[in-house]
C-alpha cells in the first residue's frame, strides 16, 4: 500500500511540476499577455535644443540662441565680438558642440547698446519667459513684511 502512495504522490508531482512550467511559459513569453504599456520613446534632442531645456531647468529669465547669420560657425572675431557685447551680469554663456550656436540664459535684460550690437552681426532668438511672467516674479521677490 505504502509503495502504491509514493507512485502515487511522484507522479503527481511530476505532473503538477510539467503542467505549471508550461503555465508560466506562457504567460511569461506570450506578447499578448503582458498589461504593461507601450515605452514612449523621446526624440533626440538637439544640442541647442538641450542647451535650451536645461537653461529653462535652471529657471533662467531671459534665453537667447545667438547664430551667424550664414550660419556657419564662430570664428575668433565672432566669440570676441559676443564678449565685448554681452551683459555682464549674464549667468551662463554656452557654445553648442557644432560651434554654430551659442546659448545665453540671464536673470538680467541685455543693455540696449549691446543689444542693437548684437543684432546687427547675428540671429537672436528669444526663448525668454513672457515679461508678465518675469514682472510678476519680480513682484512676488519683493519683502513685504512690515513691522507695525
Amino acid at each position: 500500500m505504502m509503495m502504491r502512495s509514493n507512485k502515487f504522490f511522484t507522479s503527481f508531482l511530476i505532473l503538477a511540476v510539467f503542467a505549471f512550467s508550461l503555465a508560466c511559459g506562457r504567460i511569461t513569453f506570450s506578447p499578448e499577455n503582458t498589461n504593461s504599456a507601450p515605452i514612449a520613446t523621446t526624440p533626440k534632442l538637439t544640442d541647442v535644443e538641450s542647451e535650451i531645456r536645461d537653461m529653462e531647468t535652471a529657471d533662467f529669465k531671459f534665453i537667447y540662441v545667438i547664430k551667424r547669420k550664414d550660419g556657419g560657425e564662430f570664428d575668433k572675431a565672432d566669440r570676441d565680438f559676443l564678449r565685448e557685447n554681452r551683459t555682464p551680469e549674464i549667468n551662463r554663456f554656452s557654445a553648442t558642440d557644432d560651434k554654430k550656436a551659442f546659448v545665453i540664459g540671464s536673470n538680467y535684460m541685455f543693455r540696449p547698446d549691446h543689444w542693437q550690437n548684437l543684432q546687427k552681426r547675428f540671429v537672436i532668438e528669444d526663448f525668454s519667459k513672457p515679461l508678465e511672467v518675469i514682472t510678476v516674479e519680480a513682484n512676488g521677490n519683493t519683502n513685504t513684511n512690515v513691522n507695525k
